[in-house]
C-alpha cells in the first residue's frame, strides 16, 4: 500500500469513528477536508494514527500549517519520500 492509500485509508477510519457523515467512494485530491466535519480530536487520532504507521507527524503540521485537501495532507507525507 502507497502513502497515499494509507492516508486515504486512515482518514476513512477516523471519518467513520468520528463524524456523523459516511466516508464517501468518491473522494478526490481536491476534497476539501472540512467536508467531513472532523474536529481537532478527530484530526489529531488521525495525524496520531498515521504518526504510528508512516512514522512521522509532517513538520508542516507540527508548525501550524493545516491541509486544506486531502491532496495537501499526502503530500505532507509524500514530500518526505522526494
Amino acid at each position: 500500500m502507497n502513502t497515499h492509500d494509507i492516508v486515504l485509508q486512515h482518514l476513512a477510519d477516523v471519518v467513520t469513528e468520528f463524524s456523523p457523515l459516511t466516508f464517501p467512494n468518491d473522494v478526490t485530491d481536491e476534497t476539501r477536508l472540512d467536508e467531513f466535519w472532523l474536529d481537532s480530536i478527530a484530526f489529531v487520532t488521525l495525524l496520531s494514527n498515521l504518526e504510528e504507521v508512516l512514522g512521522f507527524i509532517p513538520q508542516a503540521v507540527v508548525q501550524g500549517k493545516f491541509p486544506q485537501t486531502i491532496g495537501e495532507l499526502v503530500a505532507m507525507y509524500t514530500a518526505i519520500e522526494s
